[in-house]
């Protein structure tokens, strides 16, 4: 196979999946509407880590769940002339950056957009949740979160 074929592979399988995750937010834009009428729909993006996150947190609110964003700074300590420092926080290194309750189950979803890459102290946090019986997610898109849930959460499956 020369280098144009396997461009053009390459290619078809990024044109699909930008299908799948178009299709995806359009679902999730839907969902919104549903929900929430009147209201004006949010702008849904996917591409950054703060995206991804709105993402999967507002689909899981609207889908009956509970899912909250889990900010880890310290507090502000005053530096002088307006600026501050953060210092250390009491929570646990490592911990994911979604808290959430699906069909009573705690389950903890890590964002890695863009290559992003999981620290010692997540692997461990992802060890001590899977060791207490919880779930732990590392999403990097959000077609991968909706296959996951739909995996590990489908109709009568607890």
């Amino acid at each position: 196979m020369d280098t144009k074929e396997k461009v053009s592979e390459k290619g078809q399988t990024q044109k699909h999946y930008k299908n799948k995750e178009k299709q995806a937010l359009k679902k999730l834009r839907q969902l919104h509407r549903e929900k929430n009428p009147g209201k004006r729909i949010p702008t849904y993006e996917t591409n950054t880590a703060n995206g991804l996150t709105k993402c999967i947190i507002d689909y899981l609110n609207m889908k009956g769940q509970q899912a909250e964003r889990v900010q880890c700074i310290g507090a502000p300590i005053p530096q002088g002339n307006g600026l501050y420092k953060f210092g250390k926080t009491t929570m646990h290194r490592g911990t994911a950056d979604i808290s959430a309750t699906i069909k009573g189950r705690s389950v903890k979803i890590e964002i890695k957009a863009n290559g992003d890459k999981m620290s010692s102290y997540q692997w461990q946090y992802k060890k001590d949740i899977e060791q207490a019986g919880g779930l732990y997610f590392i999403a990097h898109d959000f077609v991968g979160f909706l296959y996951w849930i739909h995996q590990n959460f489908k109709e009568g499956k607890k």
